[in-house]
């Protein structure tokens, strides 16, 4: 009896050696394929950097065309503030001298017909 147990254990042994064996090589397979799936999320995650640095660089040169647009608008918009201060400037200059004309004659009018009581202001500076 001894001898058919040992048999019968030698065999069993021998059928758990072969599926150890059978699950030892699935596990190598799942292991590479582990490792085929870690090389596929390295190239995904090597693909996003790159889009990153893609959507950064086209997120740079719509900035740049902005801010090129709004410098183009600004200069425009410079020269038409420029000249109408200008303008104002000059309109300010133009009726002061015209006002300052008008009080000189006036003043003239008001001495010739003796209405005048003021002495005269100092004269106007030159422009």
């Amino acid at each position: 009896m001894d001898d058919d147990l040992k048999t019968y254990l030698g065999e069993q042994f021998g059928a758990i050696r072969t599926e150890l064996t059978a699950l030892d090589a699935r596990i190598g397979a799942i292991g590479a394929r582990l490792d085929a799936i870690d090389a596929r999320f390295d190239a995904i995650d090597a693909n996003f950097v790159h889009q990153e640095s893609v959507l950064t660089e086209k997120m740079r040169d719509m900035q740049t065309e902005l801010l090129r647009g709004f410098q183009a608008f600004s200069a425009s918009y410079d020269i038409r503030m420029r000249k109408m201060e200008a303008d104002t400037s000059n309109l300010n200059t133009s009726l002061s001298g015209r006002v300052n004309i008008v009080e000189d004659r006036l003043r003239q009018i008001e001495i010739r017909l003796g209405l005048s009581m003021l002495p005269p202001p100092p004269a106007p500076p030159a422009s």
